[in-house]
């Protein structure tokens, strides 16, 4: 018996794909209070508030959000499921990523491939736990990349076409294995390697622990409502201060009464803080400085500066 799409976003999210609903077919437009421009509520866009950034891996929240949406496709927030995705399709103009793929000279060997519901396209699956691989695009190659700051729709999730009809993406290998690592090389290959005035990265990593939490302070304070709010940024804050200690214990505590709680109320129990510290001090999870600037460069306020 085929599984449901809860079932398989459930099986999805156990093996480490942080997911989140999508439109699976044409919901027409609506009007955009801020904007005051129409939003088109076309196939494949996220159903949730904040896009792939509530990308999730809890089952209760999972089981709501496909109660709500029991049609929804699939999506997948690459970065925090440590996924790069290559996507490659074919044009009426005459463009064709699967040509320009192979031209990279790069093996898709230990990969997963999906084929996408025009039959015409395919994505191809790395693990990036390096978080090696930006979102872009390429229209002249047919390529396209989906890493840091992108989703993409994971297999069985059925999309309506532009003739109306429904299709799926279709899984070509096992979902659920670990795929071959993404590396440098290969990023070099696909011409992904960004030039930067000033190595932002390099200049963290020559921080004293001292000078390193100071900084992080500075983003978690000025990071707003919305991103606070969200229970996967609150933990990743107390999962990246857990290399500095006591020191970066008692940081999050004060946040997390004055941030936190602000927003959240009845999240605040006795006890509750001391032993979800406690909790996180095994899990891994690769969260750095990087991740909490990503945080506050997405809400579009004036980017820190970190000098």
């Amino acid at each position: 018996m085929e599984k449901s799409l809860l079932e398989q976003a459930l099986e999805y999210a156990e093996h480490g794909y942080w997911v989140f609903p999508c439109r699976e077919r044409d919901y027409g437009k609506r009007l955009n209070n801020k904007t005051g421009k129409w939003d088109l509520l076309t196939p494949k866009k996220p159903l949730t508030f904040h896009g792939f950034k509530d990308a999730s891996i809890d089952e209760k929240q999972i089981r709501i959000w496909w109660k709500q949406h029991p049609s929804a496709a699939i999506g997948c927030a690459c970065e925090k499921s440590k996924i790069f995705v290559v996507d490659l399709d074919t044009h009426s103009e005459g463009v064709n990523g699967l040509d320009a793929w192979h031209k990279t000279g790069i093996s898709d060997e230990g990969c997963h491939k999906v084929m996408t519901p025009s039959g015409k396209g395919l994505h191809i699956y790395f693990y990036d736990p390096n978080g090696l691989g930006r979102t872009n695009s390429n229209e002249e190659t047919g390529m396209d990349f989906r890493g840091r700051g992108g989703y993409v729709i994971l297999p069985n999730s059925e999309i309506q076409m532009p003739d109306g009809s429904k299709k799926r993406y279709v899984a070509l290998s096992n979902m659920l294995e670990k795929p071959k690592e993404l590396t440098q090389d290969i990023v070099e290959k696909l011409g992904l390697v960004r030039k930067q005035k000033q190595n932002r990265g390099n200049y963290i990593n020559n921080l004293t622990l001292d000078e390193e939490l100071i900084k992080a302070k500075k983003v978690i304070w000025k990071m707003p409502f919305s991103v606070v709010a969200n229970y996967d940024s609150w933990l990743h804050v107390a999962l990246y201060l857990r290399k500095f200690g006591e020191a970066g214990k008692q940081t999050w505590f004060a946040w997390t009464e004055e941030k936190y709680f602000s927003v959240k109320p009845n999240s605040k129990r006795n006890g509750d803080l001391e032993y979800k510290w406690q909790s996180i001090q095994n899990k891994v999870d690769d969260v750095t400085l990087g991740t909490l600037y990503y945080y506050l460069k997405s809400t579009k306020e004036e980017p820190l500066d970190f000098n």
